[in-house]
């Protein structure tokens, strides 16, 4: 099953260091195969780089990388962390609890974050 439903040809995009901020490096799908598509760098100058990803998760093998099936979608992945991070910093930064801070919104605060 191809839950992506990955096809050869396709371009995707993946951050082999993406707490880094590098950017994303377009692959080309060159084969897809009951567990793994295999992947060139889209790129002609570096045509044999090369990486497979799991076509049910989107796993890199081999090491860690995040991949996207779309700019967009990686745009929106790194708003979220970027949102996430910098909440998570005024939290741990804020020496005493804010004012507005009552023990019900901080514990519907949790709940809402599943924590």
């Amino acid at each position: 099953m191809n839950k992506y439903n990955l096809k050869v040809g396709q371009i995707i995009y993946v951050d082999h260091d993406y707490s880094r901020g590098a950017g994303p490096t377009e692959y080309e799908v060159t084969k897809v195969g009951r567990k793994w598509a295999e992947l060139k760098y889209a790129n002609s100058r570096y045509a044999s780089v090369r990486g497979r990803i799991d076509i049910n998760t989107l796993e890199w093998d081999g090491r860690g990388a995040s991949v996207w099936l779309s700019l967009e979608e990686r745009t929106q992945a790194k708003l979220l962390l970027d949102a996430w991070d910098s909440f998570r910093r005024k939290v741990m930064d804020a020496h005493r609890r804010p004012p507005k801070a009552t023990l019900e919104i901080i514990m519907e605060a949790r709940a809402l974050l599943g924590l």
